[in-house]
């Protein structure tokens, strides 16, 4: 069964979702919502985040150089290649 809501468009685009709906979702505030269009409906649906989606959303912090993360795991595995070319080996005994 069908169940339709109806909502006004504001001057400024904006739609209020129905009570109905935010609990049938889990929205609360300031969550964030995902539209989609599909086969010309428009989806709704609580945003789902991804390390990618989220890249960039933070600015660096000023005066800071920023570092790329592959370069400090080859610097780190590096550090502990040398650490282990340097541990003298130990016998094994039964």
């Amino acid at each position: 069964m069908e169940r339709r809501i109806f909502s006004k468009v504001s001057s400024k685009g904006r739609v209020t979702l129905p009570v109905a709906i935010r609990k049938r979702l889990g929205l609360q505030p300031p969550d964030t919502v995902e539209f989609a269009i599909v086969n010309d409906q428009i989806v709704l649906r609580p945003a789902s985040f991804t390390v990618q989606s989220l890249r960039g959303i933070v600015p660096p912090l000023p005066n800071r150089e920023t570092t790329d993360f592959d370069d400090l795991i080859e610097e780190a595995m590096e550090g502990a290649a040398d650490r282990i070319a340097c541990v003298p080996s130990v016998p094994l005994t039964n």
